[in-house]
């Protein structure tokens, strides 16, 4: 059976009591590798009890001249200590590049984030995605594709 963005959607929106959602670009050519250690970082520096991750290599940011083809997008379940989202985009701006970072809306639910954002490119392999908990094995046994 072949996954749909509202598979994804549908099981993201159940994964976590998600607080932010974050989209970050850099401002050098940077790899997938160098997205996923910033997402690293992003995840040290506010400690979320849960993230879901993607990383998409996109051509057309290039050529419009935004920086590097590569940028990021997460859903991040912090908690009552959730800071603000100016303070997490202040925290990308400064270490690489340009950051966009809202509330979660419950209503709007994972499914809106991920379809409009982020799935074209990775259901056909031309991006990374992953996700992040105090228990991998959990993440990764409730995984339905």
């Amino acid at each position: 059976m072949e996954a749909k963005v509202s598979d994804y959607g549908e099981w993201i929106s159940g994964a976590g009591r998600w607080d932010l959602w974050f989209t970050g670009t850099f401002h050098y050519d940077a790899t997938i590798a160098t997205a996923r250690r910033a997402v690293e970082s992003l995840n040290n520096r506010y400690c979320p009890s849960r993230a879901a991750w993607a990383i998409e290599s996109s051509q057309e940011w290039w050529k419009e001249g935004v920086g590097s083809n590569v940028h990021v997008h997460a859903l991040l379940e912090i908690g009552e200590d959730s800071p603000p989202p100016g303070m997490v985009e202040e925290f990308w701006e400064s270490a690489f590049g340009w950051a966009h970072v809202e509330e979660y809306d419950q209503d709007l639910g994972a499914g809106h984030y991920v379809s409009e954002y982020c799935m074209k490119d990775l259901l056909e392999d031309s991006g990374s995605w992953g996700f992040y908990s105090g228990s991998k094995d959990e993440i990764s046994d409730a995984l339905p594709f």
